[in-house]
C-alpha cells in the first residue's frame, strides 16, 4: 500500500477525507491490511473487496467493509456493511453503521 505510506508521511489527508479501497484480498488479509497503516486505520475508508469466485459463469459480487478502530470492547473491528451484486445492487446490512462513519465520533456497541 504505496500509497497509504506516502498519504501518512507527507499528510496528504485531513479529517474529513473519505477514502475508497478496492482490493480483491483474501478476507482474512483484510483487517491486516486495515490496522497497519495510519491513514487506513484511522481515517474514513471505505473498502470494497471483490469477493467473485471467478469460475465460469460465476456472478460477481463484493462485500463493503469499514474499519472500526475504537469500539465499546476496546478492540479494532473491521465490520461488513453492505454486500453488492449487479442483481440486488447495494445491499446495506446494518442500520446502526454507514458506509462511512465517522470514528471516534462516539462509540456504538455494534456486537451481539
Amino acid at each position: 500500500m504505496l500509497w497509504a505510506k506516502v498519504a501518512d508521511e507527507d499528510r496528504l489527508l485531513v479529517w474529513v477525507t473519505k477514502v475508497l479501497v478496492v482490493t480483491r484480498l483474501p478476507l482474512p488479509s483484510l483487517h491486516p491490511l486495515l490496522t497497519t497503516h495510519w491513514t487506513l486505520a484511522n481515517m474514513n475508508v471505505m473498502v470494497v473487496n471483490d469477493e467473485t469466485d471467478h469460475l465460469p459463469h460465476s456472478p460477481p459480487r463484493c462485500g463493503v467493509f469499514v474499519h472500526l478502530p475504537y469500539t465499546v470492547s476496546g478492540v479494532a473491528e473491521t465490520v461488513r456493511v453492505a454486500s453488492w451484486t449487479p442483481t440486488q445492487g447495494l445491499n446495506i446490512l446494518s442500520t446502526q453503521l454507514t458506509l462511512y462513519p465517522e470514528k471516534g465520533a462516539k462509540l456504538v456497541n455494534y456486537g451481539p
